[in-house]
């Protein structure tokens, strides 16, 4: 196909110049994706009347949350910020029924986050050390790793 056939949202970010730069692309295409706005900022539980949601959803993330987490350096490896970013769509999915348009969007911005993600670690991952997994990409360096992975909690892939 023609690059001209496919609309905005269908085209790839390009990957950055960094796996870090190419995060932050995936990220601000996200975040500014029409159905993006009710992911771009924290659940606030008093002006949606929706006091019940700390009840269900124990782990609340957002786009802007992951933005500045990013921004600030505290991603070392892909692994945190595809679980956060997936994290918050999963949330949506698991608060609001199925037929709800907040969970449609969710499901559709889930999907093309992970159809990026896949596009930037195939751009990335000779930088991936031998005989590690994809998700290990290193996004920052310099800091005490043995901190890094305890706040990362290595946790597994949700799919």
């Amino acid at each position: 196909h023609p690059d001209w056939l496919f609309d905005n949202w269908e085209q790839l970010a390009e990957g950055g110049k960094s796996p870090a730069e190419g995060c932050m692309q995936v990220l601000k295409k996200c975040m500014k994706h029409p159905s993006a706005y009710p992911f771009n900022t924290p659940v606030d539980v008093v002006a949606l009347k929706i006091p019940h949601y700390t009840k269900i959803i124990s782990c609340p993330m957002d786009l802007g949350t992951v933005k500045t987490k990013l921004e600030n350096k505290e991603y070392r490896t892909l692994r945190p910020f595809v679980n956060d970013v997936r994290l918050t769509f999963l949330n949506a999915k698991e608060f609001n029924p199925v037929k709800h348009p907040v969970n449609t969007m969710a499901c559709s911005l889930l999907n093309m986050f992970d159809k990026e993600m896949r596009f930037l670690l195939s751009k990335w991952q000779q930088l991936v050390p031998k005989g590690q997994d994809l998700f290990s990409l290193v996004l920052e360096s310099g800091k005490d790793d043995t901190e890094d992975e305890k706040k990362e909690g290595g946790g597994e892939e949700r799919a």
